[in-house]
């Protein structure tokens, strides 16, 4: 079932929206799976192209759902996150209309 699942996000990587790249890194580190090396290539790609239609929620999923992998099971940060945190940053704290996400995104820079 998981191999399908990667397979389905290599495939629609080129079409997903800004919430659903988000939300499906967020996911795989949510179940502590890491992605493959396709699935994550995917991943990078459709972050780069959808990365300036992110609202602060999108980026305090994928922030998070980075640095989970990155500290807690020492995978690399992928390709996209240095320009991600600084694009998170720069977002104005008001911003943030749910205190869920400004939380997520503490906790990813106590990371």
């Amino acid at each position: 079932a998981w191999a399908a699942l990667e397979t389905a996000i290599t495939r629609v990587g080129p079409e997903m929206e800004a919430k659903e790249v988000a939300m499906t890194v967020w996911g795989h580190a949510t179940l502590g799976r890491q992605p493959g090396a396709e699935t994550s290539a995917a991943l990078e790609l459709a972050v780069a192209r959808v990365a300036r239609e992110m609202v602060p929620q999108d980026v305090s999923y994928l922030t998070w759902g980075s640095l989970l992998f990155a500290v807690g099971r020492g995978v690399p940060l992928p390709g996209f996150y240095p320009s991600m945190w600084r694009a998170a940053c720069e977002i104005d704290v008001s911003c943030f209309d749910n205190q869920k996400f400004l939380n997520m995104m503490f906790h990813a820079h106590l990371m």
